[in-house]
């Protein structure tokens, strides 16, 4: 006789063999944006920074002929390199850009002619840290940097000598601080401050490779700060900053070395704040602002020093033009009639024609049109169209019209749920839907579909989601009445409000509890201060349950109920931020317990019921934050634990009658899942997850399981499970190392409800059931003339179970058996159905069993993390690969069953796994060493 533990299949979401996960509802299908900020042409391929979705923020190039496609994943995170600032420079795109390395921004390239994407080192070793202001020049790269021993200064690569060199250390006493380049002829013109000269232009001489600080004649005495440096016909044109007189347009003329006289814009201290200057026939276009207009396309004409207005195309705001750019004898440029739709005119000087070159609709969302850069004929635009989010798009001088180049991100965004509340059978959470907003959404569990509970103009912006009766109370703003504390009544399936409204105040209301048939929060109403209120259902009458602090706000919050106590952390001015309580019967409110004696803080928190007592988290000088215990029936505080450090125990659960929580075990584990023993009067670590921090959170017990929120180098933020025993994963939501950030764990319907990203629809609302764990007792036929028996134990789920055999039997053990494969489904009270194959082998007189295992083969052995599975013999269904603790890193089911599949494991640490294959007769176990 032997126990067999097989591995089963799911019908909804494979979760290893822990639990049935499944996506409830898609509610957000707006789509994702690539989020595109920079790009720049090389031979008419786009190269740009964009985010798939999957990669974060990388460098992705566009093919007009191929069309788009992922360069390289320099930092596999979610927030990917964040390559910016591309140029064009000999055949290769130079970029700044993060690796895996550190946070800090570094000096890379793109080699299309190898495929080769990284940083520049040059044949020193020498690199560029924190560089910015890149620009082309001379055929080289010039930008800032931070060098050793210098700081932020001016610094060079020239590909051809392959070298990174300080130019000049312009301010030997810090950073100078150079950038805005911009050539004109042989010079190159740019900003930095010496930390002496009161002029803060220069150039740089390419023949003499020497930096000069510029000393211009300045007329008006000003000598001003300089921005968005433009060169044109002789001239350099910018943002000037003058103390008194604001941001306006300053030129400085090369051939006389004299800073020109020109209009002010917008007089007096405010600002014209000028920028994306852009040359054409003679004069120079740009964007900046008035009183009178707004932000609209200005000229200026260097012959009568006159700055007039293109045109209004916002009269009643500001079209915020922007990217201008000139091609084939027209200054394109975007820009927005109104605060939505922003659109690509092209303007021609010589019939001062201004058309409208192209449109995108975004259905009632901002367009956020804007030029990037151009090819020879093409202009590349970033926009949010209705069916792609934001995108690349092109323009082709001569179309009719602008078209989508590559929608990089195919994902939605999700609606981000959040809330989780049962109430009257279902579970209402708030959620962000692109035509709806924020609001109340209701998931009932009788059709398995979330619907939005109302959908009045705007959005309801709903907190504190708190059930009291056949009422839901929440804070939030609805249409007529504005921000205040509201309610859904269950039985007029209706809205309301209560007398408590402060429209031109939002946000403020925190805590709803519901105590003793009434509603109590926080709230602060600019008379008493932020207190304690009360709303009385009854007689529909709100006020101050008691000023605890007489000359300011007591901040109280944290409400915990705990039998006829409403406790609560607050202010009196006196001891400080301690534990406070009303008692329901008597209306009192009273200091509890002054952890902290004195005016100073103790600032309980995370409030827990557990042992009839209120645990929490504490302040006291000498321990920091530790667990303490107050007793309302004794009127007794009990410091619990006393760590070396700071424990600072969070998001509390009682499990097994032990009280779990994230908590800083040691100054060498840093916040991992502990829990306290009040028996034994003992801190216990389960295990330390993570070598930095795991973080749980969200703490929920479903089937006699404690599962937790979690963040592990190897899966990101995932969910996990403990037993009593062994901390496991039980799923890789988001494979990899992306975080599925499982948040917000509320047990409904006898399930766990969260909010989670798969890395394909954004956060959305999903739940899991506690699955069953089948195991089995197999007896063999021993003979012709014996019958064979299965003894089958289910764990898990939620009682009864219902059982339905291959041979017809709905019973729970089988019997009178002869060899062969038996396979059972299982299904729980709450539907989560379970499959396992069992086998009845069969044994000859000498008792020698049939052998098949021998036909399964595994190589290489050890290996690097890539193996394949072969079997001469039974088709596999199932392969899982296992730690020697029993953490899962790998499973794959099979629809169909298969003879061979390749193992690809994520990055593990090196050492021995379980490699458990379950096949069409049975389960083998391998073991592997992984390099």
């Amino acid at each position: 006789m032997r126990q067999l533990f097989l591995s089963f299949s799911l019908v909804c979401f494979a979760s290893g063999l822990f639990g049935q996960l499944v996506l409830e509802q898609d509610i957000n299908q707006e789509p994702a944006s690539s989020e595109i900020q920079y790009a720049t042409v090389l031979d008419g391929v786009v190269y740009l920074g964009a985010d798939d979705g999957t990669h974060g923020q990388e460098l992705y190039q566009y093919d007009p002929a191929a069309g788009a496609s992922l360069l390289a994943d320099l930092r596999p995170l979610d927030q990917g390199s964040q390559p910016g600032e591309l140029v064009a420079l000999g055949g290769k795109v130079y970029f700044r850009a993060r690796d895996v390395s550190s946070a800090s921004y570094h000096l890379c390239v793109y080699d299309p002619t190898t495929g080769f994407a990284g940083r520049v080192i040059d044949q020193n070793g020498a690199r560029a840290e924190s560089p910015t202001w890149l620009y082309a020049f001379d055929d080289k790269l010039f930008f800032q940097a931070d060098f050793s021993g210098a700081g932020l200064e001016m610094g060079v690569y020239d590909p051809a000598a392959d070298l990174i060199e300080l130019v000049a250390d312009i301010d030997p006493n810090g950073n100078s601080n150079p950038g805005n380049f911009a050539s004109a002829g042989d010079t190159l013109w740019f900003v930095a401050h010496d930390g002496q000269s009161s002029s803060r232009l220069w150039r740089y001489d390419p023949a003499t490779d020497t930096v000069y600080n510029v000393q211009y004649q300045s007329p008006s005495g000003d000598f001003p700060g300089l921005n968005f440096l433009y060169a044109y016909a002789g001239q350099l044109y910018f943002r000037s900053t003058v103390s008194g007189k604001g941001d306006e347009l300053g030129v400085y003329d090369i051939a006389s070395n004299t800073l020109l006289v020109t209009p002010e814009l917008f007089n007096g201290p405010g600002s014209s704040s000028p920028f994306g200057f852009a040359g054409l026939a003679g004069k120079v276009y740009f964007s900046a602002r008035t009183a009178a207009e707004g932000r609209e396309l200005r000229v200026y004409d260097p012959q009568t020093q006159q700055i007039d207005l293109v045109s209004d195309l916002n009269p009643s705001g500001n079209s915020n033009p922007a990217g201008m750019m000139v091609r084939d004898g027209k200054l394109f440029f975007a820009a927005g009639v109104n605060d939505l739709d922003r659109r690509l005119y092209a303007y021609e000087p010589a019939t001062t024609s201004l058309t409208v070159a192209g449109t995108l609709s975004n259905g009632d969302g901002p367009n956020l049109l804007n030029i990037l850069t151009a090819s020879d004929d093409v202009i590349y635009l970033a926009g949010a169209g209705l069916a792609t989010g934001q995108e690349l798009y092109r323009y082709a001088l001569g179309d009719t019209g602008i078209v989508l180049a590559a929608d990089i991100n195919q994902n939605t965004i999700g609606s981000d749920p959040y809330g989780f509340t049962p109430f009257m059978g279902k579970l209402y959470f708030g959620a962000d839907e692109v035509n709806s907003g924020r609001e109340i959404w209701v998931y009932d569990p009788a059709t398995g579909a979330a619907t939005v509970l109302s959908d009045g103009p705007g959005s309801t912006n709903p907190n504190d989601l708190t059930p009291l009766g056949d009422r839901l109370y929440f804070s939030g703003s609805l249409p007529g009445t504005g921000y205040g504390l509201h309610y859904y009544d269950a039985v007029a399936d209706q809205l309301f409000s209560t007398p408590y409204l402060t429209p031109s105040q939002i946000g403020h209301i925190t805590d709803i509890t519901a105590f003793q048939d009434k509603i109590y929060f926080s709230a602060d109403d600019n008379v008493v201060g932020r207190e304690m209120f009360v709303y009385d259902p009854a007689a529909d009458t709100f006020g101050v349950v008691a000023d605890v602090n007489p000359n300011g706000d007591s901040q109280a919050e944290g409400f915990f109920v705990l039998g006829d106590y409403l406790f609560f952390r607050a202010n009196d001015d006196v001891s400080g931020s301690e534990l406070w309580a009303l008692h329901g019967p008597s209306g009192q409110v009273s200091l509890m317990a002054d952890v902290n004696p004195g005016p100073d803080d103790s600032s309980p928190d995370w409030l827990t019921a557990f042992d009839n007592m209120l645990y929490f988290s504490a302040y006291r000088p000498g321990t920091s934050y530790d667990l303490f215990s107050y007793d309302p029936a004794t009127d007794s505080l009990r410091q619990r634990t006393d760590v070396s450090g700071n424990l600072n125990p969070q998001e509390m659960a009682v499990y097994r009658d032990k009280l779990f929580f994230n908590g800083r075990y040691s100054s060498a584990v840093n916040a991992e899942l502990v829990y306290y023993d009040p028996v034994a009067d003992t801190l216990v670590l389960t295990e330390d997850l993570n070598p930095g921090a795991s973080n749980p959170r969200d703490l929920m017990v479903l089937g006699d399981i404690l599962y937790f929120s979690a963040f592990t180098d190897a899966y990101g933020r995932e969910l996990w499970q403990y037993n009593d025993t062994s901390l496991s994963i039980v799923t890789d939501i988001r494979s990899g190392i992306p975080d599925g950030d499982p948040a917000g764990l509320t047990l409904f319907n006898n399930k766990i409800y969260f909010s989670a990203n798969d890395g394909l629809r954004g956060s959305e609302i999903w739940s899991m059931a506690a699955c069953l764990n089948l195991f089995v007792d197999t007896e063999p036929q021993v003979g012709p003339d014996s019958t064979g028996a299965i003894d089958l134990t289910v764990q898990g789920g939620l009682p009864p179970y219902t059982y339905t055999w291959s041979t017809g039997d709905t019973i729970e053990d089988l019997s009178g058996l002869t060899a062969g494969t038996y396979t059972v489904s299982v299904a729980d009270a709450s539907g989560c159905l379970s499959e396992l194959t069992a086998e009845v082998q069969f044994e000859s007189g000498t008792g020698l069993p049939e052998i098949w295992t021998t036909q399964l083969t595994l190589a290489p052995n050890p290996n690097r993390g890539q193996f394949r599975l072969v079997s001469m013999g039974p088709a596999l269904r199932a392969v899982a690969v296992y730690d020697l603790q029993g953490r899962q890193h790998y499973g794959q089911q099979f629809m169909q069953p298969v003879t061979g599949w390749t193992v690809h494991l994520p990055p593990l640490a090196a050492g021995l796994y379980l490699v458990q294959v379950q096949t069409v007769r049975g389960p083998a176990t391998f073991r592997v060493r992984v390099e």
